[in-house]
């Protein structure tokens, strides 16, 4: 049976802090509230000609949205800079796919340590704005502020 100081051996480092992040888009640091990580699956085939049934690998779809939520400045920041992302996908209302750069990486989130420190990038290619989610306002909202949701679709990532 192991003990706690075994335990505690393998994580001297500490563990991965759920609220140790930063997102960089285009470039620009996004002070997000709170971000979703990437995902994939990979799709398999089943062929089963003689015998059980086996699933073969055959591709990795990038299928999940990325979700940022970011708290709104006066300027309209990052709700502009979210609508002309949207913007850079479409031309006059109409889909534009060769806008959208796969071969670029676009967005880069970092899980950060303790001292801040990047111990995780995910390095997205092709994000590009789906969805701006609508905002709630009331004049019985006093104590709230205002937080833009942004709903990313993304062509791969990669870890390092």
């Amino acid at each position: 049976m192991a003990s706690i100081s075994q335990f505690r051996g393998q994580y001297k480092d500490g563990f991965s802090r759920a609220n140790r992040y930063a997102v960089y888009w285009e470039g620009f640091q996004i002070f997000a509230e709170s971000v979703t990580l990437p995902s994939k699956t990979v799709t398999t085939f089943a062929y089963n000609l003689f015998g059980p049934l086996i699933q073969y690998p055959y591709r990795e779809t990038f299928n999940d949205n990325i979700v940022l939520t970011i708290p709104e400045e006066p300027s309209g920041f990052p709700r502009i800079f979210s609508e002309d992302q949207s913007r850079k996908t479409t031309h006059k209302g109409y889909a534009s796919p060769g806008n959208v750069k796969t071969t670029t990486n676009n967005l880069r989130i970092e899980q950060l340590s303790q001292s801040g420190t990047p111990t995780m990038t995910y390095y997205v290619y092709g994000a590009y704005p789906i969805s701006i989610v609508p905002v709630n306002m009331g004049y019985a909202m006093n104590n709230e502020i205002t937080k833009t949701q942004v709903m990313i679709k993304y062509y791969r990532y990669k870890v390092e």
